[in-house]
């Protein structure tokens, strides 16, 4: 991931988010912030329009994005 990419997050507010967003921004790219609890069609409109090229979650939330990849 670089600059002018663009990398999916998908966390609570957490102390986790901010090092997430903090190293996406270290790298140059943009983050995309995906708050958990909007409804999978939310989510996969979200996925698709941006287009991120890695999604960077938490084990508790990785199964929220199986069938989106």
């Amino acid at each position: 991931m670089g600059p002018g990419q663009r990398v999916a997050l998908l966390f609570s507010r957490s102390v986790e988010a901010v090092v997430a967003i903090m190293g996406v921004l270290k790298t140059g790219a943009a983050y995309v912030p995906i708050d958990p609890s909007v409804p999978d069609v939310r989510l996969r409109f979200v996925l698709c329009d941006a287009g991120p090229v890695v999604v960077v979650t938490t084990a508790e939330l990785a199964d929220r994005l199986a069938g989106h990849g």
